[in-house]
Parts: structure tokens; C-alpha cells; sequence
């Protein structure tokens, strides 16, 4: 089976499971079980200027690239300024969160696998997602330079 698609943005919208944990998030499924993927889930997901997207953990990967826009990213407690041609993986059970911080809205590409029938995240309590003024890692590259740094 094999299946193609044309990405329509008036289609984003905000998930259910979303709802009281973000402000100017939405999203739009690509490619999931419905036609036909077994493994992995593809998305795009957008985040208003100044929009946030609580901490929460997933229970399967989640990997990214950002499209436009700029995006704090704080991913297992450390904050990272994200731009256009920006990418990373998220692993299962990291808390993470994003706020929108560029002049426009910031959207990415979004893989999530193994893909689960329970997509609905878990929601780090009493957080919020990151602030400005907290940036630690203007790229994430510079952290993984540093974990292959300590592992030599």
C-alpha cells in the first residue's frame, strides 16, 4: 500500500487533548494508521507568535524540523532557540514544551514513532513552558557536540 497527500493549511486545528494545555497551537495529521502506516505518525504542527504548548512526555519518539518561524524549544529542562532548517529528536518519556518567539507563527514537521492509537500526551503538572529569557543553547547541536564530548 502506499498513499500521497497534499498538505491543505486551513486544515490545522487545535487537538483535543490540547486544549487547556496551549495557546496558539494547532496541528494537522499527514500520514498515520488511517492510510495504511504501520509505525510512524507525520504532522505539522504550528504555534502562534507568543503561543505556548505546555511540558508534557509521549510515550514514543517524536522527531522534528522546523519550517519557518522561531521556536523555544525546552527539551528535558534545557532551552533551545529553534529557526528554519532546525531539527531533533525528542525520546520517549522526555519532557518537553515550545513557545512561539519570532515575528510570525513558527511550524514544523513532526514524526512520531511507533505510532500509538493513544497519541494524547502527558502533561507535566503545575509547569508551564518555557520562558524567554531562559535560553541555554542558541542550537541543538551545540548540546549534542557537548554529550560527545563527555561519552570520549
Amino acid at each position: 500500500m502506499h498513499y500521497a497527500g497534499n498538505y491543505d493549511k486551513a486544515s490545522l486545528q487545535l487537538p483535543s487533548a490540547y486544549e487547556t494545555h496551549s495557546q496558539g497551537y494547532s496541528r494537522v495529521t499527514l500520514v498515520d494508521h488511517s492510510v495504511g502506516s504501520v509505525h510512524m505518525g507525520l504532522g505539522i504542527c504550528k504555534l502562534d507568535r507568543g503561543g505556548t504548548l505546555d511540558p508534557h512526555v509521549h510515550f514514543y519518539e517524536e522527531a522534528f524540523y522546523i519550517l519557518e518561524g522561531q521556536v523555544l524549544g525546552s527539551i528535558d529542562g534545557r532551552n533551545y532557540q529553534f529557526g528554519p532548517g532546525d531539527y531533533g529528536i525528542i525520546q520517549a518519556s522526555v519532557p518537553h514544551a515550545w513557545r512561539g518567539t519570532g515575528d510570525q507563527p513558527a511550524r514544523w514537521l513532526e514524526m512520531l514513532s511507533p505510532q500509538s492509537d493513544a497519541e494524547a500526551p502527558a502533561f507535566t503538572p503545575e509547569e508551564e513552558a518555557p520562558p524567554l529569557a531562559r535560553t541555554t543553547h542558541s542550537r541543538i547541536h551545540q548540546h549534542a557536540a557537548t554529550v560527545n564530548n563527555t561519552l570520549h
